[in-house]
């Protein structure tokens, strides 16, 4: 990019000003600076990753003063994510697969003082086997924010190992590129999910039932 003088002089304002502006472009991700004789200010190379990083504050001042705002953000997850895992089942490498499989976790058998770590995780690489970015920069704040206003940190045992089950069937799906399968036991893990967005793990409401193994035909008649 131009030198701070250079842009002063062409944008006509302060070198300050064009200081400050390489500042939050580099904040943002979108400029790096190198030092030294060949240095400078350069242009990085867009990453989904960098790109959401800036997107959970303008969401968050959106929905924070709504009634039903985990509910809004839950429901954004369900196209970008069954569209996506589908995307996966047919593209999904074996290095993908296996940083998916990493995610996963033995409820029974590990400390699960932040559950939504490994939830995290398990959705975003599933997100990143569709190879499509733009569903990567969807999906990425809206777990974040969604993290920050989940119902208690803590997961019913019952919960934590139905999501694991879960989790489980779908990677079962990208091993075996049975797309269908993949979208149906996404929708049906979501289901889940929303339920405890909306109930908080509470005995009074009972999860929705798993979904039936024949249920793929069903979903798609009514999803197109």
């Amino acid at each position: 990019m131009p030198t701070e003088p250079e842009l002063s002089a062409q944008y006509q304002v302060s070198r300050n000003t064009a200081r400050e502006a390489f500042r939050v472009l580099a904040r943002q991700g979108l400029v790096t600076t190198k030092r030294g004789v060949t240095g400078g200010v350069f242009v990085s190379r867009p990453t989904p990753s960098r790109l959401a990083a800036n997107l959970p504050t303008p969401i968050r001042l959106l929905t924070e003063d709504s009634g039903d705002s985990t509910r809004s953000l839950a429901e954004v997850r369900d196209p970008i994510e069954i569209h996506g895992v589908g995307l996966a089942a047919r593209r999904r490498t074996a290095e993908e697969l296996e940083h998916i499989r990493e995610a996963l976790i033995d409820p029974d058998a590990e400390d699960l003082t932040d559950p939504y770590a490994s939830e995290y995780r398990f959705h975003t690489g599933v997100l990143a086997a569709a190879h499509n970015p733009v569903l990567e920069v969807g999906l990425e704040p809206v777990l974040r924010i969604l993290g920050e206003r989940l119902p208690g940190r803590h997961l019913p045992a019952q919960f934590a190992r139905r999501i694991d089950r879960e989790h489980r069937a779908i990677l079962r799906h990208l091993v075996a590129g049975n797309e269908a399968g993949a979208r149906v036991a996404m929708h049906a893990h979501l289901a889940v999910l929303h339920w405890h967005y909306e109930y908080g793990g509470s005995a009074e409401t009972p999860m929705p039932r798993q979904a039936h193994p024949g249920s793929e035909r069903k979903y798609f008649r009514a999803n197109g």
